[in-house]
């Protein structure tokens, strides 16, 4: 959170560039593995003043506890649908949490995965019921005047112009 005014819309915002400074000299890569590194407490060291580590971790918390609320209830509802109608095969909904982060829920009546263990005369497949796929979606694209997608454009440029020689 800075009081700094917002930058113009087609350009990366000082803030960004300085905290992307502070975090680029926690960061290590092997060169030939592409493997990186980062420090522990990257996070917390760039926490701005006005936000503290408790706070971070209290809403962090309720974000985990509300995912997994969210997704026992809606399954316990999909279930109960399924139940009572034998063609209904899959089940979703998206839950908006804060500002644009969405949680999504999805509840498949069954699916068939191959069984890797089976032994000689053992079924190839075993089918499992209810199963739930959780994804929370952070959407970081939409802050502050798109300032994510501002740095993919800068990247790709600077992958175009160095590495494509």
């Amino acid at each position: 959170m800075s009081d700094k005014a917002p930058s113009p819309k087609n350009t990366i915002s000082q803030e960004v560039l300085d905290m992307s400074k502070k975090i680029a000299e926690s960061l290590t890569i092997d060169k030939k593995t592409g493997h990186g590194e980062a420090a522990d407490g990257i996070y917390e060291a760039n926490l701005p003043e006005t936000l503290t580590v408790e706070t971070v971790k209290a809403v962090t918390d309720y974000n985990t506890t509300f995912v997994a609320a969210g997704t026992h209830a809606f399954g316990t509802i999909a279930i109960e649908a399924m139940k009572s109608s034998k063609n209904l095969t899959e089940a979703n909904v998206k839950i908006k949490m804060f500002d644009k982060d969405v949680l999504g829920v999805s509840i498949e009546r069954s699916k068939d995965y191959n069984n890797a263990l089976a032994k000689e005369g053992q079924p190839k497949t075993v089918t499992k019921f209810g199963v739930v796929q959780t994804v929370y979606d952070v959407n970081a694209g939409g802050n502050k005047s798109g300032q994510l997608k501002l740095v993919r454009k800068e990247i790709a440029a600077m992958a175009s112009e160095f590495l494509s020689k």
